[in-house]
Order: structure tokens, then C-alpha cells, then sequence
């Protein structure tokens, strides 16, 4: 079972991890003048032992968007639930739901969102940074 724990951004810092559900309730009252955005744990660290949120830009080597070339990609560490086109047929949607990669710089659109599982310790991931402080690593 992963440890649950959140990490929050207030607009200008990101906020010290919250270790329990009743952690966030009282911290938010503590916050409660300001729109946090929150961010969860994936249970999973990087291969600098760094832990791994929700919103954290990661580099690995790309698994879907070019299968002769395998090439270091970004991706943004995502949470809920998305629909993935696994074949040209239509009807054959895949539901993603919990945590996935969304590659940054993928170069073509099949197979662009990579399922969680697929980096099952988080070794192969190297945290870079986050959506929210280093808005230049989205281009």
C-alpha cells in the first residue's frame, strides 16, 4: 500500500509535504485565504531517490512515441482518469484511471500517455522539476 501524502503549491512555492488526510484538513484552515493547488504522492521515487507528485515533470527514455529510437522524452506526472486511443479502430479506447506520464515532447499522438505500471519503482524516471515552477521545461 503507497503512503499517502500530498504536497501543495500556493501560487508562488510549493508547500512541505502533508502526511495524513487530517494533516491536510488542519493545514488547509492554516491556508485557508489562499487557492492551493494540491498535489499527490505517487508512492514512487525517482532514480535519485527523489519522491515523485502529481504535476512533477520527469525525463525517461520514451517507451511508445518512437519504437525504432529510443530517446529520452519529458513527461508530466498526471492523476484521474483519461481515454487512450489503442488502435485506429474508434471503439477501442482504453480507460486510464490513477497516475500517467503525459509526454511533453512526443512526436506523434498514438500511444502518448503511458500507464504508471509501465515504471513500476519509478528507477527509470528522473524528477526535472514541476509544472508550476519550471514552466520552461513545457516547451
Amino acid at each position: 500500500m503507497r503512503e499517502i501524502k500530498f504536497r501543495a503549491w500556493d501560487g508562488e512555492h510549493i508547500l512541505l509535504p502533508f502526511y495524513s488526510l487530517e494533516d491536510l484538513a488542519y493545514r488547509s484552515l492554516l491556508f485557508e485565504n489562499k487557492n492551493l493547488i494540491w498535489m499527490r504522492y505517487t508512492g514512487l521515487k525517482d532514480k535519485n531517490g527523489k519522491e515523485i507528485y502529481e504535476g512533477d515533470i520527469v525525463e525517461h527514455i520514451n517507451l511508445n512515441c518512437d519504437k525504432e529510437i529510443m530517446l529520452p522524452t519529458k513527461s508530466i506526472i498526471q492523476f484521474g482518469i483519461e481515454y487512450v486511443d489503442t488502435s485506429s479502430y474508434e471503439e477501442n479506447m482504453t480507460e486510464i484511471n490513477g497516475f500517467y506520464l503525459e509526454p511533453i515532447d512526443c512526436l506523434n499522438d498514438y500511444e502518448k500517455i503511458h500507464y504508471m505500471s509501465a515504471f513500476s519503482d519509478g528507477s527509470r524516471l528522473e524528477v526535472i522539476g514541476n509544472i508550476h515552477e519550471n514552466t520552461e521545461l513545457l516547451k
